[in-house]
């Protein structure tokens, strides 16, 4: 049997579905019986005995999608959802992110040690998401004692609406809470808060060395920080077809594997070494940058790549692609409803079964079809996922993806390298990046003008299943 693991995920993903809707015993039965069948077909079929483990996929589906849904402590839920801001809520945990800080206002993710709730104590770690005011100054990792409002995600209200509550979940959030600080205990350093403590040393580099705008554009497109993005200029890209730039997904990863690549040929350093230190530096990366699902989708692609190389074996990119969409699903089936997982894999997906149908286009120059084909089969890949989850179609980004992508590798070298240099030699950070801002000034200056055209962007609401 070809590609098993393939199969394996199909069947884990098979079971992920039949948990999330199947839910009268009619619809449960026509499950397990079409299931089974395709188990059956496919030993019969290849005579593999290792099929026989498949069941135990479709088990591991069901059971890890009703384990995502249920809550960290269902007393405390019960709780919470009964009696909503009746009751105030004392949490003590430690400041695991933070997402925005403005002058005494906060909005950070909390890890909690202890929960006292309508006099019980809870223990259990779960992460909130708070709004809170503090005079004093907080930073990542400190052990806070906060007391307020503590509240439930609110579900999708209306067909097409926002789904906060699943959204939440899916990153592991319970609860939203609005309060105050009543004490700070300093954190103790360790690797993880010093990435982020090197992170926001970085975000000042761009700060320092860009105007506002470009530099808000640059962290994200290399730090994931989204923080100084404003509105505008979010609905500018996404206008122009061109916002999946600012997520940092393969194009990012393999332009900063190769930057790293050349750094460590320039040593001299041999190849298993230059492999072993570049998958590190990624995956700290991957930390560094929040764990995206772009990112890690990427770097999980490119470990195989790298490993690859370095045990002799033969590289299989719909085997790589299946291994990364397992493990995120493995560790929260949930992202299987995320936009971002349903982007990032549908673009990959285009890449490899779309891109190739245009590369067959032989009354084209081979230069054209070379060009076209990748950003139109990424693109047409994502195009249903984009009008289901944002309600538009951009014509006009096909067009302006092939101006846009070969300048991004620029973009993300340059910036990656400018940011390094400027933690020890601002004045080479400040002429490595200035390569960047005449680029990210071109892109606002292409965006602006080509959305200005007519039938630019298609608003096509919230389509159904059978539509797309």
């Amino acid at each position: 049997m070809r590609r098993p693991l393939i199969w394996m995920f199909f069947m884990y993903l098979l079971g992920i579905l039949g948990g999330q809707y199947c839910l009268t015993i009619s619809s449960t039965v026509l499950f397990l019986f079409f299931s089974f069948s395709v188990i059956v077909y496919l030993y019969n079929k290849f005579q593999w005995n290792g099929i026989l483990l498949f069941p135990l996929f479709l088990m591991l589906g069901c059971i890890r999608i009703e384990q995502s849904f249920c809550p960290a402590d269902s007393v405390l839920d019960s709780l919470i959802r009964s009696h909503g801001s009746y009751h105030r809520i004392q949490i003590v945990g430690t400041v695991e992110r933070i997402d925005s800080l403005k002058e005494e206002r906060m909005t950070c993710i909390i890890k909690s040690k202890q929960m006292n709730y309508m006099d019980q104590s809870f223990i259990k770690p779960i992460k909130v998401k708070a709004y809170i005011k503090s005079s004093e100054k907080i930073e990542y990792g400190d052990l806070i004692h906060v007391e307020g409002e503590i509240l439930a995600f609110e579900p999708r209200r209306n067909p097409g609406g926002w789904n906060e509550a699943l959204y939440m979940k899916t990153r592991g959030i319970e609860y939203k809470f609005f309060g105050d600080v009543i004490s700070i205990q300093p954190y103790k350093r360790n690797a993880l808060t010093i990435l982020l403590s090197l992170k926001d040393q970085w975000v000042e580099v761009y700060d320092a060395l860009l105007p506002p705008k470009q530099s808000s554009i640059l962290k994200t497109m290399i730090l994931g920080d989204k923080n100084g993005l404003d509105q505008e200029q979010k609905l500018m890209y996404q206008q122009a077809g061109i916002s999946h730039i600012l997520a940092i997904s393969g194009l990012h990863i393999s332009i900063i594997a190769v930057l790293l690549w050349w750094i460590f040929n320039s040593f001299k350093i041999s190849n298993s070494i230059s492999t072993f230190s570049i998958l590190l530096l990624l995956w700290i990366y991957c930390i560094f940058t929040g764990f995206s699902v772009s990112t890690v989708r990427a770097v999980l692609m490119i470990t195989v790549v790298l490993l690859g190389k370095v045990l002799r074996r033969t590289y299989d990119l719909y085997t790589s692609t299946a291994l990364a969409a397992f493990m995120i699903l493995i560790g929260q089936p949930l992202f299987l409803w995320d936009a971002g997982f349903q982007l990032s894999f549908g673009a990959v997906l285009g890449l490899i079964f779309l891109g190739p149908v245009f590369n067959k286009i032989f009354w084209l120059p081979k230069f054209i079809r070379e060009t076209l084909s990748p950003t139109m089969g990424a693109g047409l890949a994502t195009l249903p996922i984009v009008s289901y989850h944002f309600y538009y179609v951009s014509v006009i980004g096909f067009i302006l993806n092939l101006l846009i992508v070969p300048l991004a590798a620029f973009v993300v070298w340059f910036g990656f390298l400018g940011g390094i240099l400027g933690f020890f030699w601002m004045n080479g950070a400040k002429f490595t990046v200035g390569i960047v801002y005449y680029i990210l000034c071109f892109y606002e200056w292409l965006s602006r003008m080509f959305i200005q055209l007519p039938y630019a962007n298609l608003i096509t609401g919230a389509p159904g299943i059978w539509e797309i």
